[in-house]
């Protein structure tokens, strides 16, 4: 196991806590406030990237109509023994969520006066 996480900490943000390692494959620094506790889980250096391909398909009006598609562009990293969550783009959670049980999202922002994203108060998995 250990040497599974030391090739995710190339490329990925971890956090190691609990009974439970979570791996950051976003672009952003994800904290995780709890009462009275941040739990930070560091950006990924090289995070999962979706590639956009659209396609004509119509008109209506004047307004042309696509139809869009987003592909992963990299290998999603698995685990196979249940220790790790791995923390992904939503839209990433919604292309996989029939197939794995590994991947959350951030869930319930905490925002500051200004609306930014100060963090989050849990994870979610998409069904």
């Amino acid at each position: 196991m250990k040497d599974k996480i030391d090739v995710l900490k190339d490329r990925f943000g971890i956090l190691e806590t609990w009974n439970r390692i979570l791996v950051n494959t976003t672009p952003h620094k994800i904290n995780i406030m709890l009462q009275g506790e941040i739990l930070e889980v560091p950006a990924a250096k090289q995070p999962l990237r979706l590639r956009e391909e659209a396609n004509f398909i119509g008109i209506a009006g004047n307004i042309p109509l696509f139809r869009k598609e987003f592909i992963l562009e990299d290998t999603l990293p698995q685990d196979e023994d249940g220790e790790i969550l791995f923390i992904v783009p939503a839209l990433v959670a919604q292309l996989f969520r029939k197939t794995r049980r590994d991947l959350v999202v951030p869930h319930d922002f905490v925002r500051d006066t200004n609306g930014n994203i100060l963090g989050c108060q849990g994870l979610a998995f998409l069904d």
